[in-house]
């Protein structure tokens, strides 16, 4: 009986593990949902426009700004690649890793782009 109270001891904290390690996980996912939101906030604010707004148009400048978007939630948010690509409705984690690549070139060639990725990330960072 010792031994089978004992395997039911480390059991019992085997179990209480899983469970903290299941709370942290989801704490972590709902901080990474706040953060997105957050910053999916400031950047459409930036462009005085609505967060579907940015989402769904199709236009070559939302275009521009939702690749910005992508590279400042990357850069911000520990999100992988999918869930990027499925929360802001772009391609898949290739694309988005393809989108985010493109960015940081045109940040490196393009004064303008990286002033602008630069106030945005401002703002990200303004508490």
């Amino acid at each position: 009986n010792v031994v089978a109270g004992d395997v039911l001891a480390r059991l019992e904290r085997r179990q209480q593990a899983n469970r903290n390690s299941l709370r942290r996980e989801i704490d972590r996912q709902k901080y990474r949902e706040q953060q997105f939101e957050q910053i999916s906030a400031k950047v459409a604010g930036y462009y005085q426009m609505d967060w579907t707004e940015l989402r769904n148009s199709r236009s070559r400048e939302m275009t521009r700004r939702r690749h910005l978007l992508i590279y400042l939630l990357r850069r911000y948010t520990n999100l992988s690649l999918a869930a990027l690509g499925e929360k802001v409705g772009t391609a898949g984690y290739s694309g988005v890793s393809l989108i985010i690549k493109r960015v940081r070139d045109k940040i490196a060639t393009d004064k303008l782009t990286a002033q602008e990725v630069s106030k945005l990330a401002g703002l990200i960072e303004e508490k």
